[in-house]
């Protein structure tokens, strides 16, 4: 096997070490598949996908990669040139985590991560960019909180998850049917029926990926019909969104987000957002490298792929990252 130029580590949280090969959904193993070999075959990359839990504080004691069409355990210990940090904040890992950040290049540091991954934290950093949203962990809070907010509807979620998992809308009279745990907020109901200005009608959030600290790519999640919710793995469609067609109220949010996150000189997330009575509101954000893309969104995948592969190229080579 020859030695590649540079290894470039996908950390995740949790394990899927007993498993024949990762990930359970095909379209993203396929799309992993597809982004490790333009890695290894155009920038000659090895990318290893690695556990928090399978660094000892020097190197990962096991990994996993795709070569020659093959998923494959590597049960032998590893250095990255750069770790990814793509795994949801979790404090038991902290410890790893900070070691992590004080021996390797990381891009999304444990404390961007901690921000991003906790969806309260807009509400604190960005309150003008944001619904009415209030911290509850118990029946009583969510009374209280209730009692502040304006909308007949509203929408109570982890604030620590994904992919639109735990996610709770219903009738303000109707609270007493909801399942309340610690670490939860609730929110105004926004209805984003109305569209965006101009864009698109119906309802929808709006995603910027930014890379490097520039809006590299923009589209639209369009939820179901009679579905509320836009997330892909709830059945939204993808809807394509040029730069130029980004509305300038967006760029002026962004940038907001952005100069709030300069601190952090290597990062890649996510902004989503929808808009009510022609104003952007920020939902949430999320680190990633965003890669599903169904076959009718190569253009885009291969876009974002070569767009990441050279962002981390040139953060090894210490070099100044510019989208072109």
């Amino acid at each position: 096997m020859k030695k590649n130029r540079y290894i470039v580590a996908l950390l995740y949280a949790g394990s899927d070490w007993e498993k024949s090969q990762p990930f359970s959904n095909e379209l993203q193993r396929k799309r992993y598949e597809d982004f490790y070999t333009l890695a290894n075959n155009e920038y000659d990359i090895q990318c290893i996908r690695v556990a928090i839990e399978w660094f000892d504080g020097k190197a990962f004691k096991k990994y996993w990669t795709f070569t020659h069409g093959k998923w494959k355990k590597m049960n032998k210990a590893i250095v990255p040139d750069l770790i990814h940090n793509k795994a949801s904040f979790r404090y038991e890992a902290l410890p790893l985590l900070q070691s992590m950040c004080e021996r390797f290049l990381v891009v999304n540091p444990w404390e961007l991560e901690m921000q991003i991954s906790d969806k309260l934290f807009p509400a604190i950093a960005f309150p003008d960019l944001v619904p009415p949203t209030y911290a509850v962990n118990t029946e009583h809070d969510l009374v209280l909180a209730v009692k502040k907010i304006p909308t007949k509807k509203i929408i109570v979620k982890p604030r620590f998850g994904h992919s639109g998992l735990g996610i709770q809308i219903v009738d303000r009279h109707d609270i007493a049917t909801l399942r309340i745990g610690p670490h939860m907020i609730v929110q105004s109901f926004i209805n984003s029926r109305a569209g965006i200005p101009g864009v698109y009608k119906g309802i929808h959030d709006l995603r910027c990926i930014v890379v490097g600290g520039r809006v590299v790519l923009t589209y639209i999640r369009a939820a179901k019909t009679n579905q509320l919710l836009c997330n892909v793995s709830q059945g939204a469609e993808l809807v394509r969104l040029r730069l130029n067609q980004l509305p300038s109220s967006v760029r002026s949010s962004v940038q907001i987000i952005q100069n709030r996150f300069s601190i952090f000189p290597h990062a890649i997330f996510m902004i989503d957002f929808f808009f009510f009575k022609n104003k952007p509101l920020l939902i949430e954000m999320n680190t990633g490298i965003n890669i599903y893309w169904p076959k009718e969104f190569d253009k885009e995948f291969y876009y974002l792929a070569h767009t990441y592969l050279q962002y981390f190229t040139e953060l090894i080579e210490q070099k100044t990252f510019k989208v072109k």
